[in-house]
């Protein structure tokens, strides 16, 4: 089994880490399918782009892990209230 941690320390971590918004097919889904007021856990959250995202649409129970530490750091330096 690889470890996709090598391959996020790669080219792969500024793809991940510098995009912002949503693909229009990531906004369709929220949009359709997911409850403003409900709960959110989203995995392999990355930078966190998917939740700050979600967050400016008024989204309000939000959270996210990741197995990389530089992704969860980036995150936590892009929403410094959590």
């Amino acid at each position: 089994m690889r470890d996709n941690r090598a391959v996020y320390s790669t080219v792969e971590f500024q793809r991940w880490a510098e995009r912002f918004g949503l693909y229009p097919e990531e906004r369709f889904v929220i949009t359709n399918y997911l409850d403003r007021s409900g709960r959110t856990l989203e995995g392999g959250t990355g930078g966190g782009r998917i939740l700050l995202a979600m967050k400016q649409m008024g989204f309000t129970c939000l959270c996210g892990y990741d197995f990389v530490p530089q992704f969860v750091e980036l995150a936590r330096q892009r929403d410094p209230e959590g």
